[in-house]
Protein backbone atom coordinates (compact mmCIF):
# COMPACT_ATOMS: atom_id res chain seq x y z
CA UNK A 1 0.00 0.00 0.00
CA UNK A 2 2.81 2.11 0.80
CA UNK A 3 4.05 2.11 -3.20
CA UNK A 4 0.28 3.21 -3.67
CA UNK A 5 0.53 6.12 -1.57
CA UNK A 6 4.16 7.15 -2.86
CA UNK A 7 2.90 7.07 -6.77
CA UNK A 8 -0.28 9.04 -6.00
CA UNK A 9 1.75 11.64 -3.70
CA UNK A 10 4.52 11.67 -7.09
CA UNK A 11 1.20 12.08 -9.59
CA UNK A 12 -0.12 14.63 -7.66
CA UNK A 13 2.79 17.21 -6.82
CA UNK A 14 3.23 18.03 -10.31
CA UNK A 15 -0.66 19.00 -11.34
CA UNK A 16 -0.79 21.02 -8.16
CA UNK A 17 2.70 23.32 -8.67
CA UNK A 18 1.57 23.74 -12.05
CA UNK A 19 -1.80 24.93 -10.91
CA UNK A 20 -0.51 26.80 -8.24
CA UNK A 21 1.84 28.64 -10.58
CA UNK A 22 -0.69 29.46 -13.64
CA UNK A 23 -3.40 30.92 -11.30
CA UNK A 24 -5.68 28.18 -10.87
CA UNK A 25 -7.20 28.95 -7.54
CA UNK A 26 -10.48 27.04 -8.08
CA UNK A 27 -9.10 23.81 -9.41
CA UNK A 28 -6.24 23.88 -7.05
CA UNK A 29 -9.14 24.01 -4.23
CA UNK A 30 -10.56 21.28 -5.65
CA UNK A 31 -7.60 19.16 -5.92
CA UNK A 32 -5.22 19.67 -3.63
CA UNK A 33 -6.68 20.90 -0.76
CA UNK A 34 -5.15 18.22 1.28
CA UNK A 35 -2.06 18.30 -0.19
CA UNK A 36 -0.47 16.17 -3.17
CA UNK A 37 -1.40 13.06 -1.69
CA UNK A 38 -5.47 13.54 -2.59
CA UNK A 39 -4.52 14.68 -5.71
CA UNK A 40 -2.94 11.69 -6.78
CA UNK A 41 -5.84 9.72 -5.63
CA UNK A 42 -8.38 11.94 -7.20
CA UNK A 43 -6.64 11.84 -10.06
CA UNK A 44 -6.62 8.70 -10.32
CA UNK A 45 -10.63 8.12 -9.73
CA UNK A 46 -11.31 10.71 -12.07
CA UNK A 47 -9.53 9.02 -15.29
CA UNK A 48 -11.31 5.70 -13.78
CA UNK A 49 -14.79 7.78 -14.07
CA UNK A 50 -13.94 9.44 -17.43
CA UNK A 51 -12.95 5.68 -19.05
CA UNK A 52 -16.02 4.19 -17.60
CA UNK A 53 -18.22 6.92 -18.89
CA UNK A 54 -16.59 7.01 -22.67
CA UNK A 55 -17.37 3.32 -22.72
CA UNK A 56 -20.76 3.98 -21.55
CA UNK A 57 -21.37 6.49 -24.04
CA UNK A 58 -19.53 4.95 -27.00
CA UNK A 59 -21.51 1.25 -26.39
CA UNK A 60 -24.76 3.67 -26.47
CA UNK A 61 -23.62 6.15 -29.49
CA UNK A 62 -22.15 3.58 -31.72
CA UNK A 63 -23.75 3.27 -35.26
CA UNK A 64 -24.02 -0.93 -36.45
CA UNK A 65 -24.16 -4.26 -34.37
Amino acid sequence: MEFLDGWAIAVGDSPCRYMARHGHQALEGLFCSKGAYSAGWRLFFAAIFLAIITYVLYRMLRIGP
